[in-house]
């Protein structure tokens, strides 16, 4: 690794010619793909918790009814129809305790299921319509679970708020339990969702991470060591981090035959929707944010190949510029003040004077106002000084340490730009600046 780093460091000469110093910055690394057996698995998703049972019964009636209508020739047309009927607490009660629809006996059905399931018997009769209706009833018992004494209960017809007890209706279906005969389960294993899931190696040899294939939107750690969970005999469970209760079981694909999970497939429509809700909001939030950064990790090459790009572009403009101006080049690259370039080919050495205050005195010429020191002048770079001339600076503006300065006032000024380009409008405030300048111009001209 150490000599990878090395070679790639040293692979790009412009980069190195051109680093600077920078904020300690890492980048993003994807997640090593799992090089051992069974790299793809199946598995699944379990909750573990203390479980608070009722028995109940699911209590159902309706209205059959049937019609004949009998024509002229004696032919018979029969319809038949069901009304929903709605049943009280008290009505389901009576028909848990009696087996009885409207005082008629229940057939059993089996799997602790009763029912009275009637057709009526309708007599035509000629050119009228006859009719008939019985009471049908069905009845079963169901089981009713929580995970403590006010949480919301898991019911076949949905999840029940904690807090009612004894009976709930929901879209005509009543059902009706006895809270004292509530019975406790310590520790119960129940499946939530099964899948198919890669798994990826992590830093942390106790720690790695399954993700979802296909359509399966999860990503999860998980602690790598087997324990053992409730009453299970079995020690091949792993706990899901960052998720309480939550475990998982792994197992090989070409296992389908025997799935590990048979025995739980029945029981995964038991678990509460606010749990495989939260799991699934987790899994989903988890494989969000892993997506996101697979897709920086891609881009991180990308980047530090544009900047590599960046820096040898920076390198050649700079010896370009510097074939023109070294100082203007060093103020490009931020280097420290009175720093110069000059490039002989594509190399580039850096000059390096110290800096010094003058005093610079202003002489009115034919060409307008020339800066002066002794018998020098700054030269067009702003930064050196160079034999005077009457007429070295003609344009009435003067190069200050690389700055414009114009002359007003008996004093040299900085210009400030004023500018402001809107589409094809010039803003005020230049041009209250070019018709102050051509005054100037103009001043000057009359002097001798």
């Amino acid at each position: 690794m150490l000599r990878d780093v090395k070679e790639y460091c040293t692979s790009c000469e412009p980069c190195a010619l051109g680093r600077r110093v920078h904020s300690t910055k890492a980048y993003l690394n994807p997640l090593d793909l799992a090089t051992r057996p069974f790299e793809v698995l199946g598995l699944d998703f379990l909750v573990y918790y203390d479980v608070y049972s009722n028995l109940g019964h699911s209590c159902t009636m309706w209205l059959e009814k049937k019609h004949i209508y009998t024509d002229f020739w004696c032919w018979q047309t029969p319809s038949q129809s069901r009304v929903p009927i709605d049943v009280n607490a008290h009505e389901c009660e009576k028909m848990r305790d009696s087996r009885l629809c409207h005082g008629k006996n229940m057939d059993y059905l089996g799997n602790n299921k009763w029912s009275f399931e009637r057709i009526p018997n309708v007599q035509g009769s000629w050119l009228q319509v006859t009719a008939d209706q019985l009471i049908n009833c069905r009845l079963e018992e169901v089981t009713l679970e929580t995970e403590c004494a006010n949480c919301t209960i898991s019911s076949p017809i949905g999840d029940i708020p904690g807090g009612i007890n004894g009976s709930v209706s929901h879209n005509l279906v009543t059902i009706v339990w006895k809270a004292s005969l509530r019975e406790v389960q310590q520790c119960k294993l129940r499946l939530v969702e099964t899948g198919i899931a890669q798994r990826y190696l992590t830093y942390n040899s106790e720690i790695e991470r399954i993700r979802g294939v296909e359509q399966q939107q999860f990503d999860f750690g998980y602690n790598t060591t087997n324990k053992k969970y409730c009453n299970s005999s079995e020690k091949s469970y792993k706990q899901v981090i960052g998720m309480d209760k939550v475990i998982l079981r792994l197992h090989s694909l070409t296992d389908t035959n025997a799935h590990p999970s048979k025995p739980l497939e029945e029981d995964i429509e038991n678990i509460a929707d606010i749990i495989r809700a939260e799991i699934s909001g987790v899994a989903h939030s988890q494989y969000a944010r892993d997506r996101t950064t697979d897709g920086i990790n891609e881009v991180a090459p990308e980047i530090r190949a544009l900047q590599c790009e960046n820096r040898v572009l920076a390198h050649k403009t700079a010896i370009a510029t510097a074939q023109h101006s070294g100082w203007l080049v060093a103020s490009y690259l931020n280097l420290p003040t009175c720093s110069k370039l000059i490039a002989t080919g594509e190399s580039i050495s850096v000059y390096q004077c110290s800096p010094k205050n003058s005093k610079i005195t202003t002489e009115i010429t034919s060409c307008g106002p020339q800066p002066k020191l002794g018998d020098y002048t700054l030269d067009t770079e702003g930064w050196e000084l160079t034999p005077y001339t009457p007429c070295y600076w003609q344009k009435n503006f003067v190069n200050f340490n690389g700055r414009a300065h114009f002359y007003k006032n008996s004093s040299w000024h900085p210009v400030v730009p004023g500018v402001i380009i809107q589409g094809d409008t010039v803003g005020t405030e230049s041009i209250r600046t070019a018709e102050r300048i051509s005054r100037e111009n103009a001043f000057f001209k009359t002097l001798p």
